[in-house]
């Protein structure tokens, strides 16, 4: 797994513009980019290598040549690592084509035995979380509170009402 090791914060400012900051472990700031609220995505570059991200999500390696990421299980597999399970990636892939066009891309990270799907903007916030076995679990913020959704494991090939229409409001 390749999970870029820092820590990331954010500051938005009253004008809907947000200053992000990543700071390593140590504590030291080792890249700054200013994010205007309608802009999708956001290109950093660290240390010569170049990360493409949703502008307020996290931050992924991309290989130096990569300046969009592509589409499916290339783009997933670039983002968690070939060390992740076959099915789980083909089930992540799956379930990828479905929320890629949607208003906003996600922040996509993996944990063992896990691929998750993160939107996060204004005060709106869902997950999705793929554990193999061709299904997922997903909870969206309601107000103060997450909420499961409204099925219960469904198939990665399919995106249920709720959460797409949850996504289709940018």
């Amino acid at each position: 797994m390749r999970a870029w090791q820092s820590l990331f914060m954010r500051s938005h400012r009253d004008d809907g513009d947000a200053e992000q900051l990543i700071f390593n472990f140590s504590g030291s700031s080792i890249a700054h980019n200013e994010v205007k609220a309608r802009d999708s995505q956001a290109l950093w570059i660290l240390d010569d290598i170049k990360l493409v991200a949703p502008a307020f999500g996290n931050l992924w390696p991309l290989p130096a040549s990569v300046s969009r990421p592509s589409e499916s299980i290339d783009h997933i597999t670039r983002i968690v690592g070939a060390d992740v399970d076959a099915s789980l990636l083909d089930d992540a892939a799956q379930f990828y084509t479905l929320v890629k066009d949607l208003a906003w891309a996600p922040s996509i990270w993996a944990d063992e035995g896990e691929i998750g799907f993160e939107w996060i903007r204004g005060d709106k916030h869902a997950i999705v979380s793929i554990d193999g076995g061709g299904s997922y679990g997903y909870t969206l913020l309601r107000g103060e509170a997450f909420e499961p959704g409204a099925y219960e494991d469904p198939r990665v090939s399919f995106l249920p009402q709720d959460l797409r229409e949850y996504l289709e409001v940018a």
